[in-house]
């Protein structure tokens, strides 16, 4: 029988090279499994459903049933700094414009082909800032500063060159 002893380490009391090994080593770490729920989850109370996404290719698939409900819901529930506030409130100021251009219940097909065009428009416009969330919440889980903070945040020990005990 033979006793070994070691020298276990937070990860604040690393050496910069530890540090950088254990951040390497975890650097996929928050991004494992479904992290992009939370995105999913808050667009979805908005009315939109993101089948699928690449953000290397930079392509989202998603359905949106009501437009119009949906940018309606998207201004009352996101901060107006927000891409898809901003897009939302310039879907509903054109489509307002529409209506009152062709006249309220005026079923031409002008007015039809114009009111799709819109939509299709918008619903192009909110898939590309949906994308460019997407890209930004992975950027920042795999950020240093991410992966830092879960590995506190699981109280991980090390040892002293960054390999996790």
């Amino acid at each position: 029988m033979r006793k070994i002893e070691v020298m276990l380490y937070e990860f604040n009391e690393l050496s910069e090279a530890a540090k950088e090994k254990a951040i390497e080593r975890f650097r996929d770490f928050n991004v494992d499994y479904e992290w992009w729920s939370n995105s999913y989850d808050g667009v979805a109370e908005c009315g939109i459903t993101i089948h699928e996404f690449d953000t290397y290719r930079g392509t989202i698939w998603s359905g949106i049933d009501d437009k119009y409900e949906t940018a309606k819901t998207i201004i009352s529930d996101w901060g107006e700094t927000m891409g898809l506030h901003v897009l939302s409130k310039q879907f509903l100021l054109d489509r307002a414009a529409l209506v009152e251009k062709y006249g309220e219940g005026n079923q031409t097909d002008k007015c039809d082909r114009d009111l799709y065009n819109l939509e299709s428009d918008y619903h192009h416009d909110l898939n590309e800032e949906m994308l460019k969330m997407l890209r930004e919440e992975y950027e920042y889980l795999t950020s240093d500063e991410a992966v830092i903070e879960s590995i506190e945040i699981n109280n991980y020990e090390f040892t002293e060159d960054g390999t996790l005990a």
